[in-house]
């Protein structure tokens, strides 16, 4: 007729006799295609359903790592409040423990810093007052020339004494950044 068959051959040992088996290409296509459909259908209908379950059980797992990265991403630069270790893995909790001594050591750094700068700013008014009135007599003091160079002595002291106390608080203040 006109199928197409798709015969194989073979020949005995001893070669008198010769096998030849055939079979319809057709019947061989249907019987091929039953059997990629029969394998691949299974997997075409579990991947996308395993896909969907491994993005929602992962969004899950992931959820208190996402809390976390939020309450970072709107904590204060100042705030002292450790963040909250309920509900993240075991396996990020010594990262949790540990930012939160850093944050408890950056805020005691500027409590102290800003106490330092206070202070600093204090100590600096009374010598900076001092240097103004100085600099005022001798302005007043055109006339006079012992008042002049009197008034020029004590305000070359006073800048003597308030570069003096700017080394000292950068001293104390290297101090204080040596010992934590």
């Amino acid at each position: 007729g006109e199928d197409e068959w798709r015969f194989v051959g073979r020949r005995t040992r001893d070669g008198r006799h010769r096998i030849a088996v055939g079979q319809e290409w057709d019947y061989r296509r249907e019987m091929a295609l039953d059997i990629v459909t029969s394998q691949l259908t299974p997997w075409l209908v579990a991947l996308p359903l395993m896909l969907l379950i491994l993005v929602v059980m992962l969004s899950r797992e992931l959820r208190p790592l996402k809390k976390l990265a939020q309450a970072l991403r709107w904590r204060a630069p100042e705030s002292e409040e450790p963040l909250d270790p309920k509900g993240v893995p075991s396996e990020v909790r010594p990262l949790v423990e540990s930012l939160n001594q850093l944050f408890t050591r950056i805020h005691s750094m500027m409590v102290r810093e800003r106490r330092f700068t206070s202070d600093a700013a204090h100590e600096l008014r009374s010598p900076l007052t001092a240097l103004k009135v100085q600099t005022e007599v001798v302005q007043l003091s055109d006339d006079d020339p012992q008042t002049r160079e009197k008034a020029l002595a004590q305000l070359h002291a006073g800048i003597e004494r308030a570069t003096r106390l700017v080394d000292q608080l950068l001293t104390l203040s290297r101090l204080d950044s040596l010992a934590n």
